[in-house]
């Protein structure tokens, strides 16, 4: 017998075959299946294709599916799981049993296996989502990069474009992550920059970009660097604070001990933000266990389809 886990966002479609103990057994990676910008005829391509390469690799696969959990962007809108309900449930056969919910469910579940709690995602935006052990869910952010995504690559990159020009215009000083991002960009001046910044169709993608040069430039004790990744460890805390808070209330004060997820790109150097996120929380009256996951989003989407069975 077997479940299926599918991860699906607005770049890519993970989707995952496990064994009825959550072993992962086979998987594909195939287009975004986002419902927020992407039609229900290219959506249902991009699911046929992961299904067949899926039973390609594991006969009969379709014949001993007993669950598909689904964790898309964009899903938690009653729209779009209508959608994405009705192209599952045509491409399944009918014992199967079909969860739908948003992507942010992966990333909680691979690190909380399950269980109720608040995960912090972190990648080119960010958006802090949780489950109490009431069932009651809530989000903090996510509002997109032009209203904040406190702690996402954006949000650093942008921090380091400003430090930039306040070292240009006098206001800050020149350092050595200036000199990184002239180089990165290949110019030679501040106007030159601005073309790239202020490409328009490109600009969300090429301010994220500069963030690896904060981490190369921090890593070698650039002040304005450090800085700024200590900015965005404290936006973070500050985010999951909020939703601690508001999720679990009831719990100050007790034993019970919140499982808080750090997923995405950024915390693969978890080394910048995790202690000062702990120092955050260090007199918290709700007590936090925080995790670096150690398995991929689509392993939370299988976690979710086994508690559908």
């Amino acid at each position: 017998m077997y479940i299926i886990g599918i991860d699906g966002g607005g770049t890519k479609t993970t989707g995952a075959v496990a064994n009825i103990e959550g072993s992962i057994l086979a998987s594909v990676t195939v287009g975004p299946t986002n419902p927020n910008s992407m039609e229900q005829s290219y959506i249902k391509a991009q699911f046929e294709k992961l299904f067949v390469h899926l039973a390609d690799q594991i006969p009969n696969l379709f014949q001993h599916t007993l669950a598909c959990f689904a964790g898309v962007a964009g899903a938690d809108r009653p729209s779009n799981k209508q959608l994405l309900t009705e192209t599952l449930t045509e491409l399944l056969p009918s014992q199967t049993k079909i969860g739908i919910d948003n992507d942010a469910v992966n990333a909680l579940f691979s690190g909380s296996l399950g269980e109720p709690g608040v995960v912090n995602i972190a990648g080119t935006g960010s958006i802090c989502f949780g489950i109490n052990d009431e069932g009651k869910r809530q989000r903090v952010g996510g509002w997109g990069y032009l209203l904040g995504d406190p702690g996402s690559g954006y949000a650093i990159g942008r921090a380091a474009c400003i430090a930039f020009y306040h070292a240009v215009d006098g206001r800050g000083k020149e350092t050595l992550l200036s000199q990184l991002i002239l180089e990165h960009f290949e110019v030679s001046s501040p106007y030159e920059l601005l073309e790239h910044i202020y490409d328009m169709e490109r600009s969300r993608t090429v301010i994220s970009s500069v963030t690896k040069l904060v981490f190369l430039a921090a890593d070698q004790g650039d002040k304005i660097a450090i800085q700024i990744l200590k900015q965005a460890a404290v936006d973070m805390a500050e985010q999951m604070d909020s939703l601690v808070s508001q999720l679990y209330a009831h719990k100050a004060s007790t034993d019970f001990t919140v499982p808080v997820v750090l997923a995405g790109g950024i915390y693969q150097r978890s080394d910048w933000f995790l202690p000062i996120i702990q120092e955050q929380f260090r007199d918290h009256s709700i007590q936090t266990q925080f995790i670096i996951p150690d398995q991929p989003p689509v392993y939370g989407a299988i976690v979710a389809a086994k508690k559908l069975i």
